[in-house]
């Protein structure tokens, strides 16, 4: 779901009729809710009570950083690029974030399966 992102920001730069641009920004948003639902989620479970609005403030926090930083090298690009740059740059992003948690749960995957053998032959 939150691959829509790229793929309705690409749809959205790749044409000049209004109807497709609304169609491409429509798509993007589909991956929004599960997005935040997963970040939200996946801080509340491992946080402890005391601590979420703590967890939550720095969630919200960096969400809003990212935010600022995007809308600034986003009016870059269309200044320097036009609205392509800006359609290019968002979906090359999506792209990147669609990608990069599916890495990362590899890689701690690979971590941790010695981890979880050596835990299971002790057991035997």
């Amino acid at each position: 779901m939150l691959s829509s992102a790229p793929v309705g920001a690409g749809l959205a730069g790749l044409t000049n009729s209004p109807a497709l641009v609304l169609a491409g920004f429509f798509v993007s948003g589909l991956g929004f809710a599960p997005g935040m639902a997963a970040l939200q989620y996946g801080a509340s479970r491992r946080t402890p009570p005391a601590s979420a609005p703590l967890a939550f403030g720095w969630l919200v926090t960096a969400m809003m950083l990212g935010g600022s930083f995007g809308t600034l090298v986003s009016g870059l690009l269309v200044d320097t690029r036009g609205d392509g740059g800006a359609f290019a740059a968002a979906t090359a992003v999506g792209l990147l974030s669609a990608v990069v948690p599916v890495v990362c749960r590899a890689v701690v995957a690979d971590r941790a399966a010695p981890a979880l053998s050596s835990e299971h032959s002790s057991r035997a």
